[in-house]
């Protein structure tokens, strides 16, 4: 009887050491970033539906004053850009007032990929009135030296609350 017991506890202690080894593990994959911003806009933008990459004080200052964006962000002088970068990410989300929050951002081959959740109730009424949204991230340059594009995916998922 104590044998069985002992195997019991053994098995348990072996299940709880694996769920800690592999719930404390940092996905290779994912980098560190700083969220600057995530903000609807209220005027459409002139070029929605881009993703970029941005290292230079000059790219930043033509892609803000270009495409009219207004949101609430810092200021990014040229020395922010020697050892950062900013990710700009601007899509068109048909639900009014969603619940949009960053999942993860990978790195996958040459590929930056930002995950983000749509939360809603899952009785939702949807009023498809388009709205334009601009995420900003803070990265380190090192952290997507390979990367060549940026991919948004956004997943709805259901609650009941």
């Amino acid at each position: 009887m104590k044998r069985k017991y002992s195997l019991i506890l053994l098995i348990l202690i072996l299940a709880i050491l694996i769920c800690c080894i592999f719930t404390s593990c940092k996905n290779k994959n994912s980098i560190d970033y700083k969220l600057a911003t995530f903000d609807s806009q209220s005027d459409t933008v002139d070029d929605w539906d881009k993703n970029v990459i941005i290292k230079s004080k000059y790219d930043y200052d033509q892609l803000f004053s270009d495409n009219n964006i207004k949101v609430k962000h810092n200021e990014y002088d040229e020395d922010y850009f020697v050892d950062n970068a900013l990710v700009v990410c601007m899509f068109t989300w048909g639900y009014l007032s969603p619940n949009l929050t960053i999942d993860s951002v990978l790195v996958l081959n040459n590929e930056l990929v930002i995950n983000i959740i749509n939360r809603e109730k899952k009785w939702t009424l949807h009023l498809t009135m388009a709205e334009f949204w601009v995420c900003i991230l803070e990265v380190n340059n090192e952290d997507i030296k390979n990367v060549d594009d940026v991919e948004v995916n956004i997943e709805t998922k259901k609650t009941l609350i």
